[in-house]
């Protein structure tokens, strides 16, 4: 195969994919620099306003997308997921992919607060979530509307962690964040 038919096999290959609409995705550029997707239906709506990024804690869980607002007379922020998914003021928005960054509606959705936590990231020793060490053993628990459930004590962290899992997929659903096991 010669450069020319490689670059023209190329091309009809680009076109292939815009066409079956693999890359109906925008991105637009904050005025701190930070980049982040939308849907290309979104696009317009979206790209109005002038958008920034905030990273509370130094963690990049806690980055939101915002603009500056007026709501009820008020000035206030008005936060990105909020706008493209229009949630009921009780509920929230979570990320499929945990990247905060996309904004596609394909990756978020609309929970209770709840919902959203479970979600969360381990923020423990072990690595696992749900999982904890006390001397020598390995206990595993899940919180369920506010309640903390143990799930039972382990020789290792492993064996509490596919525990957790497995409570966590009953409990939670499509919202659970499983442990790497």
């Amino acid at each position: 195969m010669n450069l020319f038919q490689w670059i023209l096999e190329w091309l009809f290959m680009i076109r292939d994919r815009y066409e079956f609409g693999e890359w109906e995705t925008r991105t637009i550029y904050t005025a701190n620099g930070h980049r982040f997707l939308v849907d290309a239906e979104d696009y317009a709506r979206v790209n109005q306003y002038r958008w920034s990024v905030h990273v509370r804690e130094g963690s990049f869980q806690h980055l939101q997308v915002f603009r500056t607002g007026w709501r009820n007379h008020k000035r206030c922020s008005i936060l990105l997921t909020r706008m493209l998914m229009n949630p009921k003021q009780s509920h929230c928005v979570a990320f499929r992919n945990d990247d905060r960054l996309d904004c596609r509606k394909a990756n978020l959705l609309i929970c209770v607060r709840s919902q959203l936590q479970a979600n969360a990231r381990a923020q423990n020793l072990s690595g696992y979530r749900g999982v904890t060490k006390t001397m020598n053993r390995w206990y595993a628990a899940i919180t369920v509307h506010g309640k903390r459930q143990y799930l039972g004590c382990f020789l290792n962290a492993r064996e509490a962690a596919v525990a957790y899992n497995e409570a966590a997929k009953k409990h939670y659903g499509e919202f659970a964040r499983l442990n790497p096991v």
